[in-house]
């Protein structure tokens, strides 16, 4: 599990996804700063590469390739 947030964010704080991180501490957090809500389209690239490293990982601690 990847939580990715945003320093900027004025639709969700980003207290709610530090609030989330303790909760389950074994995800990855991460926090991007300069960034609102969108950062999905803020910064396409930057996150579609996170999701492939994420994807990649699951399916490495899966066993797969």
């Amino acid at each position: 599990v990847t939580i990715v947030t945003s320093d900027d964010d004025v639709l969700v704080h980003p207290s709610n996804s530090f609030r989330l991180k303790e909760h389950m501490p074994e995800a990855n957090f991460i926090q991007w700063e300069n960034t609102g809500h969108a950062l999905h389209v803020q910064w396409s690239e930057r996150f579609n590469t996170l999701l492939e490293s994420t994807f990649q990982e699951g399916r490495r601690r899966l066993g797969g390739a």
